[in-house]
């Protein structure tokens, strides 16, 4: 299985009041995570809608991590964070939340 305890998992919400920016956000993101995981540690699901996508006049798309080492998905993160901040992704409006309690 691919989930906990056997897995880390990690979520990234990206908020915006414009759909538009938030899914272009999403997808500079997403590139970046690509890239900084070329040797497949870390499996990538998304960008896709969160489950509650509108909340408090903010669009929210959510992309999930899962990795078979903390190591491996904080590297992964940390290489595609500082990428996606050069390629132009707005960085305020994203959130990263390692092992999840919910992935609302």
């Amino acid at each position: 299985m691919a989930y906990p305890p056997f897995y880390v998992l990690a979520s990234v919400m990206i908020k915006h009041r414009d759909h538009t920016e938030a899914f272009k956000n999403a997808n500079i993101l997403r590139r970046s995570l690509d890239a900084a995981n070329p040797l497949k540690h870390a499996r990538i699901l998304g960008p896709a809608p969160a489950s509650i996508a509108r909340l408090k006049n903010e669009f929210r798309v959510q992309i999930i991590l899962k990795a078979t080492t903390r190591r491996g998905l904080r590297e992964t993160l940390a290489i595609a964070i500082s990428e996606a901040e050069e390629n132009g992704c707005d960085m305020r409006a994203v959130f990263v939340e390692i092992d999840p309690v919910n992935l609302m």
